[in-house]
This record gives structure tokens, sequence and C-alpha cells, in this order.
């Protein structure tokens, strides 16, 4: 059986993105919080839980402790830094909530953000620094720009093998 190395090189780049979408479908129900005290080496999940629902009370989502399923810090325990905590709560609309309120932050110094994979979150990053666009963002893990010359909303998909992203032929808002 003969392959051919396009051929080879084109499965591979599908079968990657099939594993990126995959582990971010695992990530549905997640944000992640930051800038939120972390004096503690030894935090509880307990404990993590209890801090992010202090965080979101601040911007009016009643969450409890029991419509989280997971709460963990990233990283290792630094004294006087904030390692991130990544939430997952028990139901999709809880993380709609949260992240449609979490505007109600700015000033505060804590953020919240999608849970993303790190090959989504270097896209979006990439995506954030081209030079047409003027802001560019997630929601529900899709990617969406702004561009600078009419402020247009573009829905856009990663074509991550060839490092530049592909506008879809809907306009959000023209």
């Amino acid at each position: 059986m003969q392959c051919d190395v396009n051929s080879s090189v084109f499965s591979s780049a599908v079968a990657q993105q099939k594993l990126n979408d995959l582990e971010q479908y695992t990530r549905k129900n997640s944000v992640r919080i930051f800038e939120v005290n972390d004096k503690n080496r030894d935090e509880t999940t307990e404990q993590t839980m209890e801090a992010a629902v202090g965080v979101l009370k601040k911007i009016g989502v009643d969450i409890k402790v029991g419509d989280i399923n997971i709460a963990h810090r990233l990283g290792k325990f630094k004294e006087g830094s904030s390692r991130p905590m990544t939430v997952k709560f028990v139901s999709r609309i809880h993380k709609q909530k949260v992240l449609y309120n979490r505007r109600k932050l700015e000033g505060s110094g804590i953020g919240i953000a999608e849970d993303l994979t790190a090959k989504d979150l270097a896209y979006l990053q990439q995506l954030k620094e081209e030079k047409t666009v003027e802001a560019a963002w997630t929601r529900d893990t899709k990617f969406f720009v702004k561009l600078k010359s009419d402020g247009k909303i573009i829905k856009v998909y990663p074509t991550k093998y060839l490092h530049k992203y592909a506008y879809d032929s809907d306009i959000i808002y023209p």
C-alpha cells in the first residue's frame, strides 16, 4: 500500500484537531478564575469551591457549592501570588450565567474566562495579535473577531496547520 506524504500530514492534522476538540468538549462546563486570594498552600477542594462561590456572589450569580462538580488551583503554590482556579459546574447553564455576568468584575482585578485547551488558547492569542483585528474572544468555545476596518464581527475557524484564520461567510454583526 502506497502512502502519500501530503495525505499523511493532513490526516495527522485532522487527528490532532479531533483530539483537541475532544479535550475542549471535556471543558464545556468549566471556567477559569484568575487573581483570587491564594494564601493556603494546602487549600482543599472544598476551600477552592467556597472561594469560587464567593467570587460568583460578587457578580450576582447564585451558585452554591452543590452546583460545582469540582474546583482546583492550577500550578504550584508561591507565596504572595494567586494561582488560577478551574471550576467545573454540574450544568453548562451555570457556566453561561457566570460568563454573561463576568463584566461586573471589571476594576476588581479578578477575571473569569472560558477554560480553553492550550491549543485553543494559543489560537485566541494569535487572533488578538492579528493587525486587522480590533478584538478577539470566544463564546461557547467558538472564536469571534471584530475587524478594525469596518467593525464587523465574524466567526472564525482555526486552521492551525496553516497558522492563519479563515473567515466564516456568516457575518454576525455588519
